[in-house]
């Protein structure tokens, strides 16, 4: 992948098999194709090209957390979209009842990327946005691996995690949003909001810019994920008064079994300690 970098690729196209979830048309019935970056994410991390499929634990939790709403309409926020391989899997389970999604990816390429895989959406429903979201508006220096699309922060820290990058790093300047300017918007739409959230450790600041009426009335589950990262200046604690509104909380490593949410603070701190990352799944 580093050599196919070096030699100008921008991004590999693959047409995801017909049973698979990734597979999308347009309307007329012509494939809309899977455009990915050509790094170790794809083969290390989703393993996208071998499976036609990314992070299959999360998309199920999806499904089954929609399912069990009783939603019959509802939208979808992905905050740190990437390339839009879980969006993509999400609308395609439930595009019958998604009516707005909105996505967040503040690096460039992925966004550009995020466009492509997006497009056979209708553009009523998909609202994508090449920003951070943060505490105000502004602008940002975001930290990139060299070779890992998918990380990438607004903590340089978050960056050094053995084995998911090479150490080599780069910078961006990036549009900033108020968090809690842009989550108005979900409001008027007066959906139940699924909400999934990876920001690289700047995810409990974020939830936090969320006003809490949101988190109260709209959003009815989510994904988010914690890390555990150096600088940081919100951590789990911050975000106990939110997790206390959801009556069912997993990690996804322990999918089944259902933690309090003391239970569970204790539970990421330990993670958060080896300096790695969880996905934690809520919902109401």
């Amino acid at each position: 992948m580093r050599h196919f970098r070096k030699s100008g690729v921008k991004s590999l196209t693959i047409e995801p098999r017909g049973d698979s979830l990734l597979y999308a048309e347009y309307s007329d019935g012509t494939i809309c194709e899977l455009e990915l970056p050509p790094d170790s994410m794809i083969l290390f991390g989703c393993q996208t090209l071998a499976w036609h499929q990314y992070d299959q634990e999360s998309i199920m939790f999806f499904k089954a957390a929609c399912n069990g709403s009783g939603h019959q309409s509802l939208s979808l926020v992905d905050i740190g979209a990437n390339v839009g391989l879980f969006t993509r899997q999400a609308y395609n389970i439930c595009n019958q009842s998604i009516r707005k999604l909105w996505c967040y990816e503040p690096e460039p390429i992925n966004y550009r990327l995020l466009k492509n895989n997006l497009n056979y959406m209708d553009n009523s429903v998909r609202k994508l946005f090449n920003i951070a979201l943060a505490k105000e508006d502004g602008h940002k220096t975001l930290y990139l691996s060299d070779d890992n699309h998918g990380s990438y922060s607004l903590l340089a820290e978050a960056l050094e995690i053995s084995g998911e990058t090479n150490n080599k790093t780069s910078k961006k300047t990036v549009l900033c949003k108020q968090a809690k300017e842009v989550a108005m918007e979900w409001s008027t739409s007066e959906l139940p909001i699924f909400y999934k959230s990876d920001a690289e450790g700047f995810d409990e600041c974020i939830a936090l810019e969320v006003p809490f009426e949101i988190w109260k009335n709209q959003i009815f589950g989510g994904i988010i994920e914690l890390k555990g990262v150096k600088g940081k200046d919100t951590y789990i604690d911050s975000i106990v008064p939110i997790l206390e509104l959801f009556k069912n909380k997993v990690l996804a490593s322990k999918h089944n079994v259902n933690l309090s949410t003391n239970d569970l603070v204790e539970s990421v701190k330990k993670v958060e300690k080896l300096g790695k990352s969880i996905n934690v799944y809520f919902w109401k």
